[in-house]
């Protein structure tokens, strides 16, 4: 009977050794994945990180180009205005000639009248 409990005690050991060895070896599998799963990660992390400096950058960027759309469209207005004063100076400019156009011409044609009036006079007198 002391053999048969040695014996019983043997397979239990044996058992338990196989036991152990089998959750040594799922142990050592589960570490393998969570160090997997660590670097998984960390990659992860990293092209996030990465991700999110491009965001940064491209927001930043967006920014820039829209504050240089801005300052076009300021400009754009300034250019639109300033040519439309250039255009009124040389709407007022050509009316002014005209204007000083047409007076010469009347003073000329004054002029022709009263040099035409004393020709005849001076024909008259002699």
């Amino acid at each position: 009977m002391r053999e048969e409990k040695i014996s019983m005690l043997v397979k239990t050991i044996q058992d338990l050794t196989k036991a152990k060895e089998s959750v040594d070896a799922e142990n050592t599998k589960l570490i393998t994945d969570i160090s997997s799963l660590t670097e998984t990660l960390q990659e992860y992390y990293t092209r996030e990180e990465r991700l999110s400096r491009r965001e940064e950058d491209i927001k930043k960027r967006e920014e820039a180009l829209q504050t240089k759309i801005t300052s076009l469209e300021n400009e754009k207005y300034q250019m639109e205005r300033a040519h439309e004063e250039l255009n009124r100076f040389f709407v007022r400019e050509r009316e002014e000639h005209s204007r000083q156009l047409s007076d010469m011409e009347t003073k000329f044609r004054d002029y022709e009248i009263t040099i035409d009036i004393q020709a005849k006079k001076i024909i008259e007198h002699e």
